[in-house]
């Protein structure tokens, strides 16, 4: 068998034809057939990037080599090429991704292995398991996306162990709601390390307590929450509160809620004497406001006249106010 090699440790770009294994109970024959090369199997475009794949190796490009090996493998699926793909990512120093395309590699392309490939397999292997370690990572929640080194590697829980390459290696944990998760491992090689982490939840409530008198009816955001006293978690931003009993003066505000903390109003309600404004109408904060919400318009008090005052027609409802 004529095979071209590259690299130390059995790394070839280009396979001659290999003779196929024979694994049934029969007399060992004198020679067996042997498969097509990949120069003569492969057809189109898978062809194309092979031979596209060879060229940039060769010319020391094991990045684009790799681009058009992982192409060819894509679209014929000849677990031959996984060798190839092995031979870049050992050039690139990716030694977790060289021990997973040689796993691959061994299990698919059984057939086409003579003991002399499978020899080269087993020497690859042993020199770059030292070079990568294995992690096991587990999550509360157990549903969060993992990244190793910004690089999407799936939801947990993985189907594998996470094969890691030595160094410092960056574990991150992602999911809605949630946040980040970031651990930084040292990786010394040849070794099986597990990662638990919990996630914080994000907050995105806050605590809103309300103090006000005997009888008093606290309404929120339009929704009557009970009478005197009352707390409860309210999403965060603004809300509107009103504080209303029988024969006082209502009290009406808005609210700034903050995620993660508490707020506290106090609320006294004033005897409403019956004079002045009518109780529907009432002035807070310099804006007049009517039935709990900004009047659409305003008034404009002038000087006094000498001729009887005339009505002063508003947008305010029921109708026309006579002002003083």
């Amino acid at each position: 068998m004529k095979i071209y090699r590259y690299l130390s440790l059995g790394l070839l770009l280009q396979q001659a034809t290999l003779p196929v294994l024979a694994f049934a109970e029969e007399p060992p024959v004198e020679s067996a057939p042997e498969a097509p090369s990949l120069n003569d199997s492969l057809r189109g475009m898978p062809r194309a990037d092979y031979v596209s794949g060879k060229v940039l190796y060769e010319d020391g490009d094991f990045t684009g080599a790799l681009v058009k090996f992982e192409s060819a493998y894509r679209a014929s699926n000849d677990p031959r090429l996984l060798w190839n793909m092995a031979a870049c990512h050992k050039a690139l120093r990716h030694y977790a991704e060289v021990l997973r395309s040689l796993r691959i590699y061994e299990r698919d392309a059984h057939a086409y292995l003579t003991p002399e490939d499978k020899e080269d397999v087993n020497r690859l292997t042993e020199a770059i398991i030292p070079l990568v370690s294995s992690i096991s990572v587990v999550s509360n929640p157990a549903d969060a996306s993992l990244f190793l080194d910004g690089v999407a590697q799936g939801t947990l829980p993985l189907k594998s162990l996470l094969l890691v390459d030595i160094g410092k290696r960056q574990i991150t944990l992602r999911k809605a709601g949630y946040k980040d998760y970031t651990q930084v491992l040292d990786v010394s090689g040849d070794e099986n390390l597990t990662l638990n982490a919990s996630l914080e939840k994000i907050v995105t409530e806050g605590t809103l307590i309300v103090r006000a008198g005997p009888g008093d009816s606290i309404v929120v955001d339009g929704k009557a929450l009970g009478e005197r006293n009352w707390q409860g978690k309210l999403m965060r931003g603004a809300h509107s509160l009103s504080v209303r009993s029988p024969g006082k003066r209502p009290f009406y505000t808005e609210i700034a809620i903050e995620p993660g903390r508490s707020r506290t109003v106090t609320v006294e309600l004033e005897a409403d004497s019956g004079g002045g404004l009518p109780t529907w109408l009432w002035i807070t904060g310099g804006v007049l406001v009517a039935g709990g919400a900004a009047a659409s318009g305003y008034l404009v008090f002038g000087q006094p006249e000498t001729s009887p005052q005339k009505p002063v027609v508003g947008t305010i409802k029921p109708g026309t106010v006579h002002l003083p």
